[in-house]
């Protein structure tokens, strides 16, 4: 446990502070911007939005988000490669069943799901289940709101709730293939049943002192 909230913590995030002025930002789905059930803006600046055009599938609206049961939003495939951070914030309807909130619609075998088997897992397939990390955080994800992380370097990967991350041994270094929000391929295994309230992806691992800076930045606009 490295517990970077306490160890790299700063004395708050500027107000001229956005998550757009670090490098590798891809996508950026800003909490109460752009925001509808048939599409959510992209605020990158890499017009990488998530669209659902299909009225049946449509999450709700939801504190600036949007609510997913049995929903999924698209968005474009490959944006990252074999390094990534990933940040989401989420506030989960319940806590004690398998959860995906990133899947693909080439396999079902590419996903980034929460509590698998307990109410503190981390669940990763990536390269069409050729790699599997499974890893149990120190604490469980509770039905309140959280700003999870997961950061991948060719050594290892990095898996964070709030101002808590763990670090993880990698057995290979894989390019994980994801291209939907909320749930996997065809309803296929575990949707999200919670709130995506922000999600920020960026194509690079990065440093201690840049995940604390977004981490914090998402806590204070959304009162964590």
């Amino acid at each position: 446990m490295l517990g970077l909230g306490s160890s790299l913590a700063t004395s708050g995030v500027s107000s001229e502070f956005s998550l757009d002025n670090i490098s590798g930002l891809v996508m950026w789905l800003k909490n109460g911007t752009g925001v509808a059930v048939s599409q959510w803006d992209d605020s990158s600046g890499q017009d990488n939005h998530v669209t659902q055009g299909t009225a049946s599938l449509q999450p709700a609206l939801d504190q600036g988000g949007l609510d997913f049961a049995s929903d999924r939003m698209n968005f474009t495939d490959n944006l990252v490669g074999s390094v990534f951070t990933y940040f989401f914030a989420v506030e989960l309807d319940v806590n004690n069943q398998s959860q995906c909130v990133f899947g693909s619609t080439v396999t079902d075998n590419d996903f980034i799901r929460l509590n698998q088997s307990a109410d503190n897992e981390f669940d990763i397939k990536r390269n069409n289940g050729g790699l599997r990390q499974l890893h149990s955080h120190s604490t469980d994800f509770t039905t309140s709101a959280h700003v999870f992380m997961v950061r991948s370097k060719a050594d290892k990967t990095d898996f964070g709730v709030d101002d808590d991350i763990d670090e993880v041994s990698n057995a290979a270094e894989k390019v994980l293939s994801i291209n939907l929000l909320g749930v996997q391929k065809n309803n296929n295994g575990n949707p999200l049943n919670g709130t995506v309230l922000e999600v920020a992806m960026y194509n690079v691992a990065l440093s201690d002192e840049d995940v604390v800076l977004v981490r914090e930045d998402i806590a204070e606009r959304l009162g964590l």
